[in-house]
């Protein structure tokens, strides 16, 4: 349990990247992550912040579901069916609130990826959700060559109601067991974050499989089930290293057409260099 003055943990378990009806021709799909020099298919970066938040919810519960971030960045990549080591740090009072540090290693004690949780001592002021526009995605998702994007462009959306199945879905795939998910009806954030990505790569068609590098959310208000989520996202900044194009975005998850519940920050491999190229 994390709780000021504990020592650090760690939890071991394997990372798979489960059935999604979108992962074919992904870079979570053996064939394709191939072609971009990896060796097989690639766990989702989502799946691995999830992993982080089963850390943080039961000791911080709805205070941080509704006040509380998150982030995590990738090092390398972590392979369908490996055994990952999560390990926390103590947590520290920082005077404004609470923080914990996570690092995630591979089998071979390779650091994989980074990560950070707080709880900031009080909630923060949300976003006006009159400053992002709702745009429905296209019926023909206009294409993006690498280099096309530019700061500005924005993300569509299609409303998403939270049924009982798809709050059952997400929970499985995710592995999320806290008991107030279920009992009372408390989406887990983790499926804000995977809602917001999902309508970005869908409002484009890219010349490649995009590929998570980083992400933070911020929390605002809980998310239950019943509940109809829309996403306005933007591009905020471009650019080219080793051949691999990025795009950084800034996205918002809305409840119920009125209520900011998360604000997300991305960084995504939107055109990947191809292995050889």
């Amino acid at each position: 349990m994390l709780a000021i003055g504990t020592d650090p943990i760690a939890v071991t378990l394997a990372a798979t990247v489960g059935q999604q009806p979108h992962f074919p021709g992904t870079i979570h799909d053996d064939n394709s992550a191939r072609q971009f020099g990896y060796r097989g298919a690639l766990v989702p970066g989502i799946f691995l912040t999830a992993q982080l938040c089963a850390l943080v919810v039961p000791a911080w519960g709805i205070d941080w579901l509704t006040r509380g971030t998150i982030g995590s960045r990738s090092r390398r990549p972590v392979y369908d069916s490996q055994d990952i080591t999560i390990r926390a740090s103590a947590v520290r009072d920082e005077g404004n609130g609470l923080a914990v540090d996570f690092e995630i290693a591979d089998p071979d004690g390779n650091i994989a990826a980074t990560g950070n949780a707080t709880l900031p001592a009080r909630a923060p002021t949300p976003p006006d959700p009159a400053a992002f526009p709702v745009i429905p995605i296209a019926e023909a998702p206009p294409p993006i060559a690498p280099g096309s994007f530019r700061p500005g462009d924005r993300f569509g959306t299609r409303p998403e109601p939270i049924t009982p199945a798809v709050h059952a879905e997400s929970l499985a795939y995710f592995r999320q067991t806290w008991p107030d998910y279920a009992a009372k009806g408390l989406v887990h954030p983790t499926h804000l974050q995977r809602f917001a990505n999902r309508h970005a790569i869908e409002s484009y068609h890219l010349s490649t499989p995009p590929i998570f590098v980083s992400g933070q959310a911020q929390h605002f208000a809980a998310v239950r089930v019943g509940d109809v989520l829309t996403t306005s996202g933007v591009i905020t900044a471009v650019y080219e290293r080793k051949g691999n194009h990025y795009y950084e975005s800034e996205h918002v998850v809305i409840s119920n057409g009125q209520t900011v519940a998360a604000h997300i920050r991305r960084t995504s491999i939107y055109a990947a260099r191809r292995q050889g190229a």
